[in-house]
């Protein structure tokens, strides 16, 4: 019965030392990023534009092996590295690298609406309206020092511009989060 009894005990303990082991390949397995306002540099950047973006842009990030640091973290970096957002372009390399520092973050990731085209189309019955969005990305690994710089493309047909719009842009953020999420 002893010899049972400490069998067990054995057992007991080892599996609680392997639960623990894979508990803390777990937990370094968590990244943090900081995630660069967005800009938009076409002209139909309506409000409904600008909030469908916003939304959808961090909301992509938000997975149980990513840490956002706060919106305030990342422009106050920004702010010191001497970013410029009124120039409509994704910072440079140095900049990626000066946020990356400051906020202690593993990746830094910006994305720009490069283009956003809609036209439509009256049919005889119904109108469609064709939408095609291009999005530029600038993604940072702080651990190689490497910048990757990539596009997306997406596209969406509807009878109302907005959804349309929507369509295409979250169709192109799908493609950019993928790459994102494959990179880490």
């Amino acid at each position: 019965m002893r010899t049972v009894l400490f069998l067990l005990v054995f057992f007991l303990l080892s599996t609680t030392h392997v639960f623990a082991e894979a508990s803390q390949a777990v937990e370094s397995e968590l990244y943090t990023i900081a995630v660069i306002p967005y800009i938009g540099a076409t002209a139909e950047l309506k409000t409904y534009v600008k909030d469908i973006v916003k939304d959808q842009y961090m909301e992509g990030f938000l997975v149980s092996k990513i840490k956002i640091i706060p919106e305030e973290d990342v422009q106050k970096a920004l702010n010191h590295a001497g970013y410029d957002p009124s120039i409509m372009e994704l910072p440079e390399k140095d900049v990626f690298e000066a946020v990356a520092k400051d906020t202690k973050a593993d990746y830094v990731i910006g994305m720009k609406i490069a283009k956003l085209n809609c036209n439509g189309y009256i049919q005889f019955i119904s109108t469609e309206i064709k939408t095609k969005a291009q999005l530029q990305y600038k993604f940072y690994n702080r651990s190689t020092n490497r910048l990757i710089v990539f596009q997306t493309n997406g596209s969406a047909k509807d009878a109302a511009a907005k959804t349309s719009i929507t369509n295409a842009i979250h169709d192109a953020m799908e493609d950019g989060y993928q790459k994102i999420i494959d990179s880490l």
